[in-house]
């Protein structure tokens, strides 16, 4: 019979010499059965839990094709990991007449009761894949609570198994960096020019020293600062700016990934109970003062009331225009709207793209780069001659003394004036009586007006 070996170990602490050593059990076992190996397929450092594995997934191919009679392995647990997986996928194999050997554990779909076998395996390697998980996040929480690193890297911090003293330290240079960061956001500088100026320095990202199992992540990390990493997700706590550890706060078990049933690559993200949070303050590990720790979360704060705003306003009315002439420019003819029509950015009648010519024989169609440039223009210029200025001037001004910014400077003229008035009164009322004469009264009349 034609055979196919195939091989797996789940994380990359394990050795990569597990391979070799599975397929050489596979091949001892078939010297011993009479097989012809045709093919070996192997999948370094992932689940059993997933079928996202390049190696099973040409095992399948492979198996469809007919190009061999059996599969061996050492144990079904390198197959599957997961019921989900499992129960199919030997229906499936079973109706190409592939049958399914394993070296040890004596699990072979040639012999009778064969079924509930392989289904007891199944389930015990589910089970242990789920008690593996648990004890290690157990671990964990043993080590958060006696307050000992839980392992991880964080920017700005050298890692309690990269250092010489067994505990997380401050990394100087990466330091400087995260305060530098802090500094210029507090001063009102947004995430996109902070990395823009990182980059520009040639300051290092961050994580672009560690080296990951993904090329395609290594390569990411090391193209430069973006500035996801610097603004994160408030709620999640993730982003150098939400980084609690920076005011000496170690947080642990804020959130967690659960692990879908069917493919245990899929994770869903979810906040825990305050219960499984565990917090403990380690004033040697801060970076940020807490003056400055403050300036930033009142900032964010601010932006976050912005946006929940315009979120309100966007449900309220209609999402804002994508363009800037958008719904701005009209059709001559049949008094529709002009739209955006294609990804070179032209403008035209809404009616005569959606309707064709009986709907409106305007076909004209116009540079959007064009009509904003000659628009806009005209618009600047109005705005920008010393009409529009002083319009403008006027209106800032009304606008702050409604709001009880300025000064109302007309109030001194205003009680002046009152006075002079007051005065001119008196005045003309001594002339009528008699008590100035009529020159000498018009003279000062005239001088107090």
């Amino acid at each position: 019979m034609k055979a196919a070996l195939y091989a797996r170990y789940s994380t990359e602490l394990q050795s990569a010499d597990s391979i070799t050593d599975q397929h050489r059990v596979c091949e001892r076992f078939v010297e011993r059965e009479g097989f012809t190996v045709t093919a070996r397929y192997s999948d370094a450092a992932i689940s059993g839990g997933t079928t996202e594995r390049p190696g099973y997934q040409e095992l399948l191919a492979a198996a469809r094709r007919g190009e061999f009679e059996v599969i061996v392995a050492e144990d079904t647990s390198r197959l599957w990991r997961n019921m989900c997986e499992q129960a199919p996928r030997l229906a499936e194999l079973r109706d190409l007449g592939v049958h399914v050997v394993t070296a040890s554990g004596g699990v072979d779909s040639r012999q009778p009761g064969f079924e509930m076998l392989v289904a007891v395996n199944g389930v015990v390697a589910e089970g242990q894949r789920r008690e593996a998980a648990y004890r290690t996040r157990r671990g964990l929480d043993g080590l958060a609570r006696r307050g000992k690193p839980t392992g991880g890297r964080a920017y700005g911090y050298i890692s309690a198994r990269d250092g010489t003293t067994g505990e997380r330290e401050i990394h100087t240079e990466q330091s400087e960096t995260v305060r530098q960061i802090f500094t210029w956001y507090a001063g009102g500088k947004s995430p996109r020019w902070i990395a823009g100026e990182l980059n520009s320095l040639g300051v290092p990202s961050s994580g672009a020293s560690w080296n990951r199992t993904s090329e395609r992540l290594n390569a990411k990390r090391k193209r430069g600062w973006v500035p996801t990493a610097i603004h994160g997700d408030v709620r999640r706590g993730t982003g150098i700016l939400n980084n609690r550890a920076y005011i000496g706060q170690i947080v642990w078990g804020r959130s967690t990934w659960r692990r879908s049933a069917v493919n245990s690559k899929q994770r869903r993200w979810q906040i825990n109970d305050s219960g499984e949070v565990v917090t403990h303050i380690d004033e040697r590990l801060r970076i940020v003062p807490q003056s400055l720790w403050e300036s930033v979360k009142s900032r964010q704060t601010r932006i976050t009331g912005m946006t929940i705003k315009l979120r309100s306003v966007i449900k309220r009315n209609g999402r804002l225009p994508r363009h800037v002439l958008s719904g701005l420019l009209g059709c001559e003819e049949c008094g529709g709207t002009f739209k955006r029509l294609n990804g070179r950015g032209e403008y035209g009648c809404a009616s005569h793209a959606d309707g064709g010519n009986s709907a409106c024989g305007n076909g004209l169609r116009v540079s959007g780069k064009l009509a904003e440039r000659k628009l806009l223009g005209e618009v600047a210029a109005e705005m920008l001659s010393a009409e529009g200025v002083a319009l403008l001037e006027r209106k800032i001004r009304e606008h702050l003394r409604a709001q009880a910014l300025l000064p109302k400077v007309e109030a001194a003229p205003t009680c002046q004036a009152t006075k002079k008035q007051a005065e001119i009164d008196q005045l003309r009322s001594f002339m009528k009586t008699g008590t100035l004469s009529q020159a000498v009264a018009q003279a000062a009349i005239e001088q107090a007006e």
